[in-house]
């Protein structure tokens, strides 16, 4: 062993340095049976974690040359010394408790401080409880964190403007917050983490009991907070105990060669305390190979973990480690063997549990002002997995009743009445009085109880109730999925006693606050999994590696948003006013981060690291990952030493690629099988109206699978401003406000455009729009609407005679010796100068007819000429050379709704059509005609008497005798919901 001196030679025990590319926890045990001579029960050691004790009494079991059996040596985690050591002085075992009791005690003490027409009393009056439970979970924070470094912060004045002006009030008196609160834990015999090292060092004297004549060795801090400075100091001081650090070699010949940046800490530590160090043994110089992969996502990420995997014949000492808690799922499910070791606590929060929770929340927070709730809140409910999987008798009957509810709730409104939706479904499902019974418990468990909590204790039966019900009806679900049913056991045992037992378990609060407080309970909850055995293949996080050594290391996703991580926003104190405190800032965190980072790292012989630099999409903006600065670092290392920076794929930086080949998309159509013709027979026994004439000339392929096959597009609940409703509600009240001056010769003076909003605003109340659209939609209708339909009667002709309103009519055409049926109906038809001008209200856009149409003499004749041969052929290399009759049609002609209204009128009624205009109610109310006043009369007779029946006759013709449906595309494939269906 080598010794260096530090200046002001000590006495005392020298820090023992354990090069990080040993295994540390080899050393501690070699280091504890030297000092008690093969005696492991005459030692105390002190960890920062629990983790090393498993890990040491399984290598205690396995170690030569101790004689078994023996006593284990007492094992304490910083935070146990803490509280035993304050519980010895106290003589009595203070109560822990949790964040909902803190928050309660902050409150009172905050209270009592905030004398009247202070600024804290007036913030503190106008907020009440609603206001200070998010802030007093945040003071309790700073309180501990102040706590754990043994401070007593003052007062922090002239906050204004660098926080929110409650957070000001609080700072303002945190001093006397500070002391309050110390005070009412004591007076309670209450007491958190931080406040167990806060007392167990004040004042400390002598050598705790518990320590008594025992080798104290305290073991692998990377860096110390107030508290654990000044007991440690004092035990190295006044009771010998021994410091072992797993840090850079070179720690121990400060001055003689360069240390490692991410442990300047303990040069510091040394210095302070002016101490001696000694290396255990010598470092082995062996530098662990690097390789670095950059992948374009997580996905990538993970295959290539899987390559690395599967390419290892031993996995034993391989370690996965995951800076990011979230990524243990996904890895799970790419891991080449399921004999896998979990070494990480969970956040309960990101548990499928947890997510049946915050739905069962966000469908009371989303509820309308008549008690019902939302649509979209109602399906999460229903479609959670576990709601699905629950028995009846051994046997899964909720999901044919609960997707039948789902398809009531997509055709109904925004908010629906579930308990109303779920009994209409049992009433049409044939399902057993059990499976009657458990829909009816869910209702209850799911919403009547959360509707009714109003204090946690009431919130904590609901979950407590609803976690029964998942245990007694879940059948095998449980030992299926053992991670879910670790979190379930952890709801049961941490979340609903810390809502059921705490000092305001019967305070009533306001939903909002209730839930708050549920939520930030969960966050702080985290599923613990412990690796059985210790050996193999170990998943763990950036944390729980800390002390321990791998053979291999494989680190996942090493962006910079992971490694070291954002710093927490704190609102209440930002991490640029802590060191006003003398709170330790980010970037303090981040070198202890990097120091666990580079020392799990140096002590392996083979290191792979994954990381993304794809775009990932997060609120309003889109971010590109960066490879962490830790990442960065080492690959600039061996760049220096290749005398070159490595493009990806080069050297150590090796890429995930992907190979993306075009697919060979070719246009799907549908051959008239006798089934096809079989359907399209049913179909020309109704009449064909004009829309369903416009669907075929816009898109066979979709006609057919919309009217045919009648594949509607899914039913959605329009949530915004929905076009149809307001187009048919501008129709009825059109409809009311012509319906006195139907076949009476009216002028535009006589048209009351206050009689017209009348009759909009009736329409409008009777359809029940005003309980479907937002608020925001609604302001608009009520405002647009009026306006609209006043400048469609300012743009009416002087005089008219309404003549049909809202009127069907059908009309026969002679196709190849058979009748076809057309049938529509007209929105209005009025008698105007030289004949009959059929009218059609449009609220969205309109599809004109090109006027040359008409005189194109040549497509005419081919249209009345048409037979299937002519056209293009289904196959070949030519497909799609030439433009096919009805492709030309559907550009030059894109509706064809307006002259088959002409054609049924005029069949109908035998009258004289002199032309049909779109009505554009979207925006001038300006009529737009078919034919209008500068067509030629000739062409306008010859189209109505030639050109229009010979259209229709070519639509059915074609409909009937081409071979198949054939795609089209265009700008309505935007919206169409069969665009994925005609390419393969």
């Amino acid at each position: 062993m080598t010794r260096a001196k530090n200046r002001g030679h000590s006495a005392r025990q020298p820090f023992h340095i354990v090069p990080w590319d040993s295994d540390f926890l080899e050393a501690v045990l070699q280091l504890a049976l030297r000092l008690t001579r093969n005696r492991p029960g005459d030692a105390v050691l002190v960890f920062p974690h629990g983790r090393p004790r498993r890990h040491l009494i399984d290598r205690l079991r396995n170690a030569p040359g101790v004689p078994k059996p023996c006593l284990l040596p007492q094992m304490y985690t910083v935070q146990e010394l803490f509280t035993r050591i304050r519980a010895e002085r106290e003589q009595r075992p203070p109560q822990t408790v949790g964040l909902l009791d803190r928050v309660g005690l902050l409150l009172e003490c905050v209270t009592d401080l905030a004398s009247p027409g202070t600024p804290l009393c007036e913030a503190l009056t106008a907020g009440g409880q609603r206001h200070f439970f998010p802030w007093g979970a945040r003071l309790s924070a700073l309180l501990e964190d102040c706590f754990s470094q043994g401070l007593r912060p003052d007062d922090l004045t002239h906050m204004e403007g660098q926080v929110a002006p409650f957070a000001a009030s609080l700072l303002e008196n945190l001093g006397r917050i500070h002391e309050r609160y110390t005070l009412a834990l004591m007076e309670r015999g209450w007491s958190t983490p931080g406040f167990d090292a806060f007392r167990a060092v004040d004042g400390l004297e002598g050598t705790p009991s518990c320590l008594e004549g025992r080798t104290v060795i305290i073991a692998g801090f990377a860096a110390l907070n107030g508290t654990e400075e000044r007991l440690f100091e004092h035990l190295w001081r006044h009771c010998g105990a021994d410091i072992c650090l797993h840090t850079d070699a070179a720690v121990a010949r400060m001055g003689q060669e360069r240390v490692h940046w991410t442990c300047e800490d303990h040069v510091r530590w040394l210095t302070s305390w002016r101490a001696e160090a000694e290396l255990l043994h010598a470092p082995r110089a062996f530098k662990p190979r690097v390789s670095f992969c950059e992948g374009y996502d997580l996905h990538s990420q993970l295959h290539e973990l899987g390559t690395l995997l599967q390419n290892t014949e031993d996995l034993s000492s391989t370690a996965v480690v995951l800076p990011d808690t979230g990524l243990l799922m996904p890895v799970l499910h790419h891991l080449p063997t399921k004999a896998v070791n979990i070494s990480m606590g969970y956040p309960l929060v990101r548990s499928t549990l947890f997510r049946l929770l915050e739905t069962l929340m966000r469908l009371q927070e989303t509820r309308g002002s008549n008690g019902q709730y939302h649509w979209r809140e109602c399906i999460d409910l229903i479609r959670h997995p576990y709601l699905k999987m629950l028995e009846v008798e051994g046997t899964r009957p909720l999901p044919e009743v609960f997707h039948m509810v789902e398809d009531r709730l997509r055709g109904g409104t925004r908010f629906a009445d579930l308990a109303t939706v779920m009994e209409e479904a049992l009433a049409e499902t044939d399902v057993a009085p059990g499976t009657q019974d458990l829909c009816r418990t869910l209702l209850d468990l799911c919403l009547s109880r959360w509707e009714r909590a109003s204090t946690p204790a009431a919130l904590a039966d609901a979950v407590g109730f609803l976690c029964a019900v998942l245990l007694e009806r879940g059948g095998d679900l449980w030992e299926r999925f053992p991670i879910d049913a670790e979190c379930l056991f952890r709801l049961m045992q941490r979340v609903i006693p810390a809502l059921r037992e705490s000092e305001l378990a019967a305070t009533a609060f306001p939903q909002d606050v209730l839930f708050t407080i549920l939520r930030e309970t969960v966050r702080a909850e985290r599923v613990p999994f412990e690796a059985d055995p210790i050996g193999g293949l170990q998943v763990l996080g950036m944390l729980e590696s800390r002390l321990l050594t791998f053979r291999r290391v494989i680190v996942l996703d090493a962006t910079d948003d992971r490694l070291p991580g954002a710093p927490p926003n704190d609102p209440l104190l930002p991490d640029s006013l802590r060191p006003q405190v003398g709170l330790p800032d980010a970037r303090r965190r981040e070198r202890i981060t990097a120091h666990n980072f580079h020392r799990l790292l140096a002590g392996a012989e083979e290191v792979n690291l994954l990381w993304q630099a794809g775009v990932e999409r997060s609120g309003l903006l889109d971010d590109k990952k960066a490879r962490s600065r830790f990442v960065e670092e080492m690959l600039w290392h061996e760049e220096r030493a290749a005398g070159r920076l490595f493009r990806p794929g080069e050297g150590p930086l090796g890429t995930v690629t992907c190979t993306v080949r075009p697919f060979e998309s070719t246009p799907r159509h549908i051959l008239k099988t006798d089934a096809v013709r079989d359907a399209l027979a049913r179909f020309f026994e109704r009449p064909v109206s004009p829309s369903r004439l416009d669907a075929y000339l816009t898109c066979p392929f979709r006609f057919y699978h919309e009217h045919l096959c009648r594949l509607a597009p899914p039913d959605e609940v329009i949530e915004g401003e929905d076009p149809a409703a307001v187009g048919t509600l501008l129709h009825e009240a059109l409809n009311r406000f012509y319906a006195p001056w139907r076949g009476i010769e009216v002028t535009r003076d006589r048209l009351d455009p206050e009689m017209l909003e009348r009759h909009f605003r009736q329409s409008l109340h009777e359809s029940g729009l005003a309980d479907r659209f937002p608020a925001d939609a609604l302001a608009m209708l009520e405002t647009a609407g009026p306006e609209r339909l006043r400048r469609f009667l300012a743009r009416q002709p002087d005089r008219t005679v309404v003549l049909h309103l809202e009127e069907a009519f059908t009309a026969d055409v002679e196709v190849d010796g058979r009748t076809r049926r057309l049938g529509g109906r007209l929105d209005r038809v009025d008698r105007r100068g030289e004949g009959a001008v059929v009218l059609d209200y449009k609220t969205g856009s309109l599809r004109t007819v090109r006027p040359d149409v008409w005189e194109d003499h040549g497509l005419w004749e081919r249209v009345r000429t048409w037979e299937p041969a002519a056209d293009r052929p289904l196959t070949g290399q030519d497909e799609g050379s030439r433009e096919d009759l009805l492709d030309e049609l559907a550009r030059r002609m894109p509706s064809v709704q307006l002259p088959c209204y002409i054609h049924l009128y005029g069949q109908a009624t035998g009258e004289d059509v002199h032309d049909a205009a779109w009505v554009e109610l979207r925006d001038s109310g300006d009529e737009r005609p078919l034919f209008g006043d500068r067509c030629d009369e000739d062409v306008r007779d010859e189209a109505i008497s030639r050109h229009i029946p010979d259209l229709m006759r070519f639509l059915l013709r074609h409909m009937e005798l081409a071979p198949a449906f054939m795609p089209r595309h265009g700008r309505h494939c935007d919206w169409c919901s069969c665009r994925k269906l005609c390419r393969v």
